[in-house]
Order: C-alpha cells, then sequence, then structure tokens
C-alpha cells in the first residue's frame, strides 16, 4: 500500500509538470479556407513551428514550374523566427498570424516582422501544410523541411576505421587509417588511435539542420566534452563524414556480432538509468530525457528500457508507467 500511495503521488508530480500541451492534448484541426461568416481561426504558431526553406520562382513563371533556395527560415514554438540567405546574413523577429478577407473568403496569414517593421509574409493553407506562399503572385514560398528520424544506434554499431585525406585533398581522393572506432549497442564507443591511445565515451545521434536541409549527425563525447563528430547519410550506410570538410571519416569495417539471446533477456522494462531496478529515479531520468534529450541523454540501453508503456518513442507516459511498475500495479 506504501508504494502505491508512493506512485500516486510521484504521477501527480510528473502530471503537473508536464506540458499543457504535450502528449494528452489533442492537436486542433482548422478549416485551410472559410467563409467570413463563420469562425476563422489563424494558424497556431505550433502548427508552422520548424525549418523552411525560402524559395523563389526560378525564371519568369511561378514557383509551381521550378523554384530556386534563397535562404532558409526557422520558426520557433515562442513565436520569434530567425531568416539566413545564401550569404549568410541573419534577420530575426517576430511571427504574427491572423486572417485576411480576400474576396468574401477568410485567409489565414503568416506575417514576420523585423522589430515593428513588417519583412515578408503570405498565406497558410491547411490542404497544403508543407507551404506558406508569400505574396500572392506565386513567386516566392515557404517550403517546409522534412525531419527524418535520427540515426539509431544500433543501424551504426560495429567496428570502423578512422580515416584522415592524405595531402591536400579530400577523403574521396585519398585516405589514410590514423585510428579505429568501436560503437557498441549501448551507446558507447572505444576509440584507439595508432599509438594504442585509448579514450572511452558515448554516441549521440540528432539532427541539424543546415541552409534548409536537414543531416543526420552523431557526435562522440567523452562525458560531457563533444570530441568529435560528423554526418550520416542513409545512402551511404558505411560512412560517417566528420566535419563537414571532407578531411576526415569514420569508414565501416565490421558490423556489430549477433544480440545473444542472453543480452536479449538483460532488457529490464523501466530502468532508464541501468542500476538494475526500477524506481523513481528512473521516472525522473525519462521525464528529464523528454524535457531536453541533449542535456539529459540516454544510453541506447537506457532509451529501450525507459521505453515502455507499449507505444514507441518516451514520453511523460512511461514515466508514469515507470511508477506504476514500482508501486507493483505493473510488473
Amino acid at each position: 500500500m506504501k508504494n502505491v500511495i508512493k506512485s500516486l503521488a510521484v504521477m501527480g508530480m510528473i502530471l503537473s509538470i508536464l506540458p499543457a500541451n504535450g502528449i494528452y492534448t489533442a492537436k486542433t484541426a482548422y478549416a485551410a479556407e472559410v467563409s467570413v461568416t463563420a469562425a476563422a481561426n489563424a494558424a497556431d504558431i505550433k502548427e508552422i513551428a520548424g525549418e523552411w526553406r525560402y524559395q523563389e520562382a526560378n525564371g519568369n513563371g511561378t514557383v509551381d514550374n521550378g523554384v530556386i533556395d534563397t535562404g532558409s527560415v526557422y520558426i520557433a514554438e515562442d513565436g520569434t523566427f530567425t531568416h539566413t540567405d545564401m550569404n549568410g546574413n541573419i534577420t530575426t523577429g517576430i511571427v504574427k498570424t491572423g486572417i485576411e478577407e480576400i474576396g468574401g473568403t477568410a485567409l489565414r496569414t503568416v506575417n514576420f516582422y523585423n522589430g515593428d517593421e513588417y519583412a515578408f509574409g503570405g498565406y497558410y493553407n491547411d490542404s497544403k501544410p508543407g507551404i506558406i506562399s508569400i505574396g500572392n503572385g506565386g513567386i516566392a514560398q515557404l517550403a517546409r523541411v522534412e525531419i527524418p528520424a535520427k540515426v539509431e544506434i544500433k543501424d551504426i554499431a560495429g567496428d570502423w576505421k578512422y580515416q584522415e585525406a592524405t595531402g591536400n585533398g579530400t577523403v574521396d581522393k585519398g585516405a589514410v587509417d590514423t585510428g579505429s572506432v568501436t560503437i557498441r549497442e549501448d551507446g558507447t564507443f572505444t576509440y584507439t588511435d595508432n599509438n594504442g591511445k585509448v579514450s572511452n565515451g558515448t554516441v549521440r545521434t540528432g539532427i541539424e539542420v543546415i541552409g534548409g536541409t536537414a543531416l543526420k549527425t552523431v557526435g562522440f563525447y567523452n562525458g560531457a566534452a563533444y570530441a568529435f563528430g560528423g554526418y550520416y547519410d542513409d545512402n551511404k550506410p558505411d560512412i560517417i563524414s566528420i566535419g563537414n570538410g571532407g578531411i576526415s571519416q569514420l569508414a565501416r569495417t565490421a558490423a556489430p556480432a549477433a544480440e545473444t539471446a542472453a543480452a536479449q533477456v538483460s532488457r529490464l522494462a523501466g530502468d532508464a538509468n541501468l542500476d538494475g531496478k526500477v524506481n523513481v529515479a528512473d521516472a525522473v531520468s525519462a521525464l528529464q530525457f523528454v524535457a531536453n534529450n541533449t542535456k539529459y541523454p540516454l544510453t541506447a540501453q537506457g532509451e529501450a528500457n525507459a521505453d515502455c508503456d507499449g507505444v514507441k518513442g518516451i514520453t511523460g507516459s512511461d514515466a508514469l508507467y515507470i511508477q506504476k511498475i514500482d508501486a507493483g500495479i505493473i510488473w
């Protein structure tokens, strides 16, 4: 009974700190275009938050006939934006959404302001959720950047050669082995240079958007300190490009051995911090991961253990589920 009471108390605490717009709130649905006599709602910033490419028509036609990228725009959920042009010039400001009546039809507007000065803007239509039309002549638009899933550690686990370019060229022209890296499915790695010096740490994967393109990242850390890292391309699964200048890379030499039955059985549902037991500390670790997985990362095994509520992906629901395991409500 004490465990049940403790569990309910902690579940109440977790619910109180989860964001109101989190996993328990359904996304509001809006009509793309509505009569001005009906209720018209401006676009929710959260609908349009994320990375966008700024595109202009290629030639004298419209964007429907061809586009060129001229920059990128990041819209944050707090209603601010950052516009970066192809020369690296940056403009920041705020985003305002609203309704504009044209010909008896209410259109949802998205406008960008640099202070009090109007920068640019256009229209958002639910039937084309990946496009914000700039102006109304079809000569420019924002196109949403689709963010892919990050690399799974199990997909890059195994042995790799650390290679650097020979001479002043890139690794494509010639490379020399300068060390080796072993990546394990539990999210740890060992780097050994050609002199036998060894360093250990953890691997973190993520997404970085550069120039309107989403790239899969692989970072190697010694404790909290960044050691090295780069980018992974699904089209080149045996290469991790180190940096972005083409002078270093990891080249796969061997995939990991098949997971043994003993290793498969060793998974302990709810044990996010891998201390061999399930308790409040694991619920806190899961909740911190949900809030900021960069600041509070879990190992690959920790993520697998924390994701225990039967729905793929770690959420506040998993933290509640862990508390139920601790209380003996679920086993």
